[in-house]
């Protein structure tokens, strides 16, 4: 075992092998109430959040339109407890406390799909 280890360190040195990189962050915004928003609904946008919301919306090699279907139905309260982890769909989410009203929630699946967001006041 420990030959087929090394002649597998060894061929990727000669052959100049290097770990494939990771898929890039997409940045897909905030979601709730920006300065200025006159609605009684909340919006994604880049601009910062006032308040309660939704805030730093990222992916790794899921779309933007996923990461945002996830955070319109957790912020309409359809998801119930993720204390600290649940499933929703294929996704198998953990929700990290990070402050005194400032939680991480973190989503991934099966492909390097990920889904990342924090939310609070």
């Amino acid at each position: 075992m420990r030959l087929v280890i090394a002649l597998a360190a060894l061929t990727a040195v000669l052959t100049g092998a290097a770990p494939a990189p990771a898929a890039p962050l997409r940045e897909c915004g905030n979601y709730g109430y920006p300065k200025g928003h006159h609605g009684d609904k909340p919006v994604f946008t880049p601009k910062p959040i006032f308040g309660a919301g939704v805030y730093d919306i990222r992916t790794r090699v899921a779309t933007c339109g996923t990461a945002r279907r996830m955070v319109r139905r957790f912020w309409a309260g359809r998801w119930g407890k993720c204390e600290p982890g649940c499933r929703r769909g294929r996704f198998t989410c953990r929700n990290r406390r990070t402050g005194d009203e400032v939680w991480i929630m973190r989503c991934t699946a099966n492909g390097g799909r990920v889904v990342r967001f924090e939310y609070g006041a």
